[in-house]
């Protein structure tokens, strides 16, 4: 992945996720990045209703990413765990935060494209 991405992936960062029920109805919310985990992107859930609902029917989804200057869309497959060494590692990082993680989000990132170049780079 290349660095400039990495870099706009950092924890804290937020990051716009877009998931699509069985019957394609689109749902869009802001996030907060956790950062790269083997190169697949962590996100907590905190407050997944809609969006969890559509990664159980459909785990395909689309990130958008922005400094305001480069904007980049990710695509991806989000698996999703509520329990594990990864979720109990989300856990520990959050724990003084007001948003308690009830799971967490893996995004394997299949394409990546660079929207300001309308190219594809993955």
């Amino acid at each position: 992945m290349i660095g400039k991405l990495k870099k706009l992936l950092k924890k804290g960062k937020i990051i716009f996720l877009a998931t699509s029920s069985k019957t394609a109805e689109p749902n869009l919310i802001a996030v907060e990045s956790l950062g790269l985990n083997k190169n697949k992107l962590l996100i907590a859930d905190c407050q997944f209703k809609k969006t969890l609902r559509n990664i159980r029917k459909n785990k395909k989804v689309s990130i958008l990413i922005t400094n305001n200057k480069d904007y980049y869309q990710l695509k991806g497959k989000a698996d999703y765990f509520n329990k594990g060494q990864l979720f109990e590692k989300v856990r520990e990082l959050l724990k003084n935060s007001p948003y308690k993680p009830k799971g967490i989000l893996l995004i394997n990132i299949k394409e990546i494209w660079d929207l300001n170049k309308v190219k594809k780079l993955k």
